[in-house]
């Protein structure tokens, strides 16, 4: 017998994904008619900033409320059959849509057609990853992602030809064209063994692998799969209490909460009011277009590199790419709003705008975008496959939902300046991120690293971590802020010297848990101690230099790691400690600690340090007394123990709800409103083009390296991308709006508006679009996936309603420039989290990475 056929794997995932097309229709119907039809109106409706945000929104919501029903009822009907069920809605929505009379008519339809394009996030990635072998399955998962990319293009193309009317009811032929294509593929395999049908799973594998291929022991393996799942299978209560299956869903969850919140979904739903906010003149549909060719060539591109790259690679240096471009966009936005820019300097910086959401498309694209539901299908064991990919998308959508309904409220409410630092969230941790699969393939001081042993390596330092806050608390307040940090270095210099003379995995693994030490409580104890230290009125810019130093050692480690081996890298990146101690050591001691002693003059030393000399510390030191003797009373260990209860709600679902804060979801339905805000002399129909192209680029890099690179590599990738072409974008805007350059700047910059869109887009595509939901279907066990992968489903799709519906609101209220500087900095903080607690699963089947997370 022959080898199996790709072929038929091939069609039947193009087929499957087209329902994700006509999803990508639904995101970027609005991107280029936002404007027209608060212009226009719609339908003779009147439409404002509050109804475009509602219309945008309204679809995220509809997808977070179906992706736990249609779990269940794809194991009750089937993959096939359900995915093929939700073409009623999908018509029946855009009807709604077509003929409006009324606002909520619109409301509803847009619900609708959210709903059914929410459904196929789960049920799509859920097919293919049953119906295809696990050689070409993260390249093939990662299609879902590229399918929607190229959706949004098609949205954006025919919104510039066609009349509203007339593109809206072309959109709705597709999900049309989806049924008649997948009508004739067949069921999922592992569905019909569910239901103990073998004869039919048979048949299935053939059609899928070939009539020369010998199906028979791929069957006995299924069916070997399926009866050790039912042995292990144990009460839904007591299997949520087991530590993998915490594990497993804090994973999924945070990756999918970081995705949205990457600041995808601003971009995606807004990007014609982000380059109008910019002040550039660019025409903002061309930008917008631009912006949607960018994605799918991005998301496509990844397809052929996800399973050679590897899923981790590829989500690493995503993440650090989204981070970058966010936080240059962010800085424009700064800039600009400060009024450094004049006309003449604006128009030269004009390019950075769209440089910055090009750059932020294509590094998201790339990682964060298709590698998350890549992850997300590949993860979950059959028997919960549905739930647990539904739990996955329910989280995604949910975060989409606040991205773009709230959008327009942050970005009017606060400044950019304020985001900046948590842009930059995300240097902590860095060490592995260049060296992980070096480690594998050559070893490290001689010891063989397993994908076991980079699991413990990437954990211990944050099982370090999460002990060391409530102790540091401890010794914060035994012996001062200040002293407890210099004291921290010990552990951290051990850690470092146990990594490098490391001779066996306990000594490397003892050396990781010691810096996770370290690690967690500069976390607990640095901000606590600058907020400590400064004056109200600069401490949130003080407070958020943490988050930029993060992001500041995340990147001296990728780069260091670029031109050293892993010894001496690992030698430069051990003194750092050192350095730091040697600055620290020269400060002044917390004056709230001091005043918490009742050493009232010390308390006053410190604070004439921190001041001025001329300063009268009086009234201060009289406030810091107060706020002490209020809290005299409080326990420290009851304190601590609220707060850690607090962090580790925060933690567990950032992933899907913060993914549609990437600003994909603005990029997606507001495209041509962000280019142009930018006001940039360009041709924003050029513009909007170019954007489109680097979309296309980016999804077809996620397709060659989604499993060459690992799904974690991808997704930490286009986080860092995302953030990098944000605040490129954010950064433009900052030196337009803000005035901080003249005209003439700003017309040297035109270009940055387009690049900034389409590179954000392009790394969306290549790992953060996708990763999450197949991390959702490879790492849950079965015992809790179901509940996991549903409730990290919905928080996602909210959050995306949320970006969608808001984003106006979020503009006008605190300034486009600040709304992406969150975007990016939220995709900075998602990368740091891949790093430590996402493992690699490209190349392993269902049972090995059940085994292998176990293990860990």
């Amino acid at each position: 017998m022959g080898e199996s056929k790709k072929y038929p794997q091939y069609v039947a995932a193009f087929t499957a994904c087209l329902g994700s097309l006509a999803m990508g229709t639904v995101l970027g119907w609005t991107a280029n008619i936002s404007e027209d039809m608060k212009h226009f109106t719609y339908n003779g409706i009147n439409i404002d900033d509050d109804s475009v945000g509602w219309i945008g929104s309204f679809a995220t919501l509809g997808a977070a409320a179906s992706c736990l029903p249609i779990a269940f009822f794809c194991n009750i009907v089937g993959r096939k059959r359900a995915m093929i069920c939700l073409t009623a809605p999908f018509m029946v929505g855009w009807l709604l849509v077509v003929f409006a009379k009324w606002l909520w008519m619109m409301y509803l339809g847009r619900f609708l057609t959210g709903f059914a394009g929410g459904a196929f996030c789960v049920a799509a990635p859920i097919y293919i990853s049953e119906s295809t072998e696990k050689t070409i399955r993260g390249a093939l998962a990662s299609y879902f992602e590229l399918m929607l990319t190229v959706g949004i293009l098609v949205a954006y193309i025919f919104s510039m030809f066609l009349e509203m009317k007339v593109y809206t009811i072309t959109m709705a032929m597709f999900p049309i064209l989806f049924v008649i294509a997948f009508a004739f593929q067949p069921e999922s395999p592992i569905f019909y063994l569910r239901q103990n049908d073998v004869e039919n799973a048979k048949k299935s594998l053939i059609r899928l692998r070939g009539n020369h291929y010998d199906v028979d022991k791929e069957l006995e393996i299924l069916k070997l799969d399926m009866v050790e799942e039912k042995q292990k299978k144990v009460p839904f209560c007591e299997s949520i209490k087991k530590k993998a299956a915490k594990k497993a869903t804090f994973i999924t969850l945070i990756i999918m909460i970081f995705q949205q919140t990457s600041g995808i979904n601003a971009v995606v739903f807004y990007t014609t009011a982000i380059f109008e906010s910019t002040g550039v003149h660019i025409d903002s549909k061309v930008s917008t277009l631009i912006f949607g060719v960018l994605q799918p060539i991005a998301t496509f591109l990844s397809t052929f590199v996800v399973d050679r790259l590897g899923r981790r690679i590829l989500l690493i240096a995503s993440n650090l790419g989204v981070g970058i471009s966010v936080a240059v966009l962010a800085v424009f936005f700064t800039l600009q709003n400060a009024d450094v820019f004049d006309a003449e300097t604006l128009h030269k910086v004009g390019f950075v705008p769209l440089v910055s959401l090009c750059l932020y498309c294509v590094t998201y694209s790339f990682g964060m975008g298709p590698v998350s539901w890549v992850l997300a299908a590949e993860l979950f064991p059959p028997e919960i496959n549905s739930i647990g990919s539904a739990l996955a998308g329910s989280t995604s959508w949910v975060c989409a939902f606040i991205v773009t309904k709230f959008y327009f409220n942050l970005q009017s409410s606060i400044g950019g300046d304020a985001c900046l630092g948590s842009v930059c969230t995300g240097a902590v941790e860095g060490w592995t991120g260049n060296i992980s699969e070096d480690m594998k393939k050559l070893s490290f001081n001689g010891i063989t690293i397993t994908e076991d042993h980079l699991g413990l390596i990437g954990s211990l330092s944050s099982l370090g971590s999460v002990f060391a806050c409530i102790p540091s608390a401890y010794l914060s307040d035994w012996v001062g802020r200040k002293t407890a940090i210099l004291l921290l270095i010990v552990p951290l210099l051990l850690g470092w010297l146990l990594i490098i003379l490391a001779q066996e995995f306990w000594m490397l693994g003892l050396g990781r848990l010691l810096c996770g030490i370290t690690d967690g409580a500069f976390y607990a104890l640095l901000p606590m101690y600058v907020t400590e230290i400064s004056e109200k009125d600069i401490r949130g810019g003080l407070t958020a230099y943490f988050d930029l130093f993060l992001t500041v050692g995340i990147l001296v480690s990728f780069t260091v790691a670029n031109f050293l081996d892993i010894y001496q890298y690992t030698i430069v990146v051990g003194c750092l400690p050192i350095l730091f101690g040697l600055i620290f050591c020269f400060q002044p001691e917390s004056p709230i600690f001091l005043a918490m002693k009742g050493k009232e003059k010390e308390a006053s030393q410190s604070l004439h340090r921190l001041r001025k000399r001329s300063y009268n510390v009086t009234d201060e030191v009289e406030g810091i007394k107060l706020i002490v003797n209020q809290n005299h009373n409080h326990s420290l260990l009851t304190t601590m123990r609220k707060k850690y209860t607090r962090r580790v709600m925060l933690i567990c679902f950032p992933l899907t709800i913060l993914q549609p804060m990437s600003g994909i979801t603005v990029i997606t339905y507001y495209t041509a409103s962000i280019f142009a805000s930018t006001k940039v002399d360009l041709d924003e129909k050029l513009c909007t083009v170019i954007f489109g192209m680097v979309t296309v680029f980016s999804a077809f890099l996620t397709t060659l390296v989604i499993d060459k690179l690992g799904r974690r590599t991808m997704l930490i990738t286009s986080l860092l991308g995302s953030s990098l072409a944000i605040g490129i974008l954010a950064l433009f805007f900052t030196l337009q709006y803000r005035q901080l350059v003249d005209e003439s700047v700003i017309a040297a910059l035109h270009f940055l508006p387009i690049v900034s869109v389409s590179l954000f887009t392009l790394t969306f595509s290549l790992g953060y679009g996708t990763v999450p939901w197949l991390l959702i279907s490879e790492l849950f066990p079965p015992e809790i996936k179901s509940l996991a992968a549903g409730c990290g489903a919905t928080f996602n799709l909210t959050s995306v309603f949320l970006v969608s519906r808001y984003y106006f609101d979020l503009k006008s209220a605190m300034g486009i420039d600040i709304t992406f500087y969150l975007s990016s900095i939220i995709n900075l903080i998602t990368g740091v989290f891949v790093y430590y607690y996402v493992p690699e699963t490209s190349g392993k089947s269902f049972a090995e990475l059940q085994a292998l997370f176990r293990a860990e």
